[in-house]
């Protein structure tokens, strides 16, 4: 909290050892491994990205308790990663009501300008967010409830032409959580978090007009249900079912027609213009997962050989991806032998090759409409934290993981399996 940084976990997290944003675009590394072999959960949910494995933004600052970052001795129950295991847990209500307000104020024009800098908005964005805890039920059913609201503006250039945009992106996040005891030793958790987000003014590769700039909207769900219950004073099951949503509405051009949406690549620069990269009226893209978990966990202890926190269980995750990843909006792109730039207004240069990049006509058309991508790893687990002694640990561990692999055309492209033991000492 009086840290001067951002609050999110990826700010959180990076304040650990072992940890370093030296991965592509800046992304999070854990002891070194590929920035897109760690594990992020929310509430127990991944939260990972499908394609990159940097953790989406599903949460709200104010409604964090805890994030957790393990970088070493991690229980064979986390799988599917190299790296390191971060875990956020979202708060709770209780017996008591409580509730926050927060407001936290961006302006583009209080940060330092460069050289090329021409315009800035001098607009002042707040971001707001509120939470409230409390109970329906006394010691029966307690809720918590938590919001966040921000619209940002700012203003971006083209490439060379220098023509001004607006960057719009607002975003509302919601959520919510139940928990209700049907009887004593028992737990129902219900929690769900919904983000609704308008991107507006965006921009694929270096663009060279506003006829490549769109609009887009991209909405994200997280439904988890939780069950844990003490069957013994030494005894625990626990149970969770979830779902993550991710999806690109409306990104690329707007329309499939054979003149407006072909976009024109520059060869010798790679500038683009003429019409959006993307088709944003074809089918949305989306990137989402599965999970069911279910664990025992046992505690016991024997006088000569030290205590022992055993927990054993059964993981299923499916990693889902639908896309058919139209390049433009007609499915044709013209590569150009280059561009003629006056000011503000382009032409194309279009040619045989013969004194220069040669002119091509691409097409990249989806002759069959993605079925969606499955990646299923059902996996069975037990772990043993082993204290020996006061001063003497042992974390010892053993996975199982067998993968299930379907490319979008339902074709098989994974299907094995491994043990992997795990062993640390404190």
């Amino acid at each position: 909290e009086d840290l001067p940084g951002n609050r999110d976990i990826r700010a959180a997290v990076v304040l650990t050892p072992a940890v370093a944003t030296t991965g592509p675009a800046d992304n999070i590394v854990i002891n070194g491994a590929v920035s897109a072999e760690n594990l992020f959960l929310v509430n127990g949910v991944v939260v990972n990205e499908n394609l990159r494995g940097q953790p989406f933004d599903l949460f709200i600052e104010d409604a964090i308790q805890e994030t957790t970052t393990s970088t070493s001795g991690v229980s064979a129950e986390f799988g599917r990663f190299t790296g390191g295991v971060v875990n956020v847990i979202t708060r709770s209500g209780g017996n008591e009501f409580s509730g926050s307000f927060r407001t936290n104020f961006r302006n583009e024009d209080w940060s330092a300008a460069t050289p090329l800098t021409t315009s800035r908005v001098d607009d002042i964005t707040p971001t707001y967010e509120a939470t409230l805890g409390g109970y329906l039920w006394k010691d029966r059913a307690w809720f918590f409830l938590a919001g966040r609201e921000f619209s940002l503006n700012d203003s971006r250039q083209t490439a060379v032409t220098g023509l001004s945009f607006p960057n719009n992106d607002s975003q509302r996040r919601l959520e919510g959580k139940l928990t209700v005891p049907p009887f004593d030793g028992h737990r129902l958790v219900g929690s769900y978090i919904d983000i609704d987000e308008e991107d507006g003014g965006v921009t694929f590769g270096t663009v060279l007009d506003l006829d490549s700039v769109y609009d887009r909207e991209l909405p994200q769900q997280l439904l988890a249900f939780n069950y844990s219950g003490v069957i013994t004073s030494r005894f625990l099951v626990e149970a969770q079912y979830s779902e993550r949503e991710f999806a690109f509405v409306g990104s690329g051009a707007p329309t499939r027609d054979l003149i407006d949406g072909t976009l024109l690549v520059d060869r010798p620069t790679g500038r683009r213009w003429h019409s959006p990269t993307f088709c944003g009226i074809c089918r949305d893209e989306e990137r989402n997962n599965e999970n069911l978990l279910i664990k025992g966990s046992a505690f016991f202890s024997t006088g000569k050989l030290g205590s022992h926190d055993l927990v054993f269980g059964y993981d299923s995750f499916n990693d889902i991806r639908v896309a058919d990843n139209h390049q433009s909006g007609s499915d044709f792109r013209l590569l150009i032998s280059s561009t003629n730039i006056n000011g503000t207004n382009l032409a194309p240069v279009i040619r045989p090759g013969t004194s220069g990049p040669a002119t091509i006509i691409q097409w990249n058309p989806i002759l069959q409409s993605s079925q969606g991508t499955d990646f299923t790893t059902n996996s069975f687990f037990v772990n043993d934290v082993w204290r020996a002694t006061d001063r003497l640990t042992f974390n010892i561990g053993l996975r199982y993981d067998e993968n299930d692999g379907v490319d979008s055309a339902g074709n098989t492209i994974a299907d094995d399996s491994k043990l992997s033991p795990r062993l640390g000492a404190t």
